[in-house]
């Protein structure tokens, strides 16, 4: 009997160890599939913190194929990120004041609409204006998009492209800060009855960090502009650095003869 009872134990002990460690795995598959909600404050203290959130988003924007971001890929390339950077600004403090800006990615994406036979797109999104949108417009493909990319508002516009013949004809989608939304574009122009889709885009330049990765190394570009910025900036001085465990600084012409700043250096 005393026997019995051991055993009886053991299968208990062993069977609340076995249902405690399948909780983690569970978590970390809904982990994986759920999307980022990037913290972005513009009330964060620590500048190189919010630089580090932006650099990634611009980077990860530049070079992913994914339309929406996960949140462990975000995560873990902006720890990368993060360190490389971190030592850059330690070894030129000078750095530190440059700043890579908020929203560099417009979370809009204006569509131009065809205006024949295609009430439904016209009607519905004319008439929702700043107002969080459930519904459908009875066009399969447009709605499919809106539902699987988290279509959060849309605004009827009045703004006429030089191109455009017809009126009333664009709107604005607004979505989630993981939907890289240059790569969304190319889904809704697919469809035949949106004329163009484009995102909305920053007026004028300022100062930025701009990184690039090549074989496990960080290359960044801190460019410093004044002038006339909100016209696009007069002047821009340019720092090149990289990062492979040590830091290190390059002049332009050395920065253009190695093949981690090919893809963000300018020509």
């Amino acid at each position: 009997m005393k026997n019995n009872l051991i055993i009886l134990i053991i299968v208990l002990v062993i069977s609340i160890s076995c249902g405690n460690s399948s909780s983690p795995n569970t978590e970390a598959n809904s982990e994986e599939l759920n999307t980022f909600s990037l913290i972005v404050s513009k009330t964060d203290p620590m500048l190189k913190s919010s630089n580090a959130i932006e650099i990634t988003k611009d980077y990860l924007f530049r070079t992913s194929d994914n339309i929406i971001i996960i949140n462990s890929q975000f995560m873990s390339i902006k720890l990368e990120i993060e360190n490389a950077y971190n030592q850059i600004i330690i070894s030129d403090n000078t750095l530190s004041s440059i700043y890579h800006p908020m929203a560099n990615y417009s979370h809009y994406l204006r569509l131009t609409l065809e205006q024949t036979g295609y009430d439904p797109i016209n009607t519905v999104l004319n008439a929702s204006s700043n107002t969080t949108v459930n519904f459908e417009t009875g066009l399969s493909e447009f709605d499919n998009l809106n539902s699987k990319y988290g279509l959060i508002s849309t605004t009827s516009s009045s703004y006429q492209y030089s191109h455009m013949d017809e009126p009333n004809s664009s709107c604005l989608l607004y979505f989630p800060h993981n939907i890289n939304i240059n790569k969304l574009a190319k889904s809704y122009e697919s469809l035949e009855y949106i004329k163009y889709a484009s995102p909305i885009a920053l007026i004028g330049n300022s100062s930025s960090i701009i990184a690039s990765k090549y074989n496990d190394n960080y290359y960044f570009i801190f460019k410093i502009g004044w002038g006339d910025c909100p016209s696009g900036c007069i002047y821009n001085k340019y720092y090149y650095a990289s990062y492979n465990g040590t830091v290190s600084f390059h002049t332009e012409s050395e920065a253009k003869s190695l093949i981690g700043f090919s893809s963000i250096i300018t020509p």
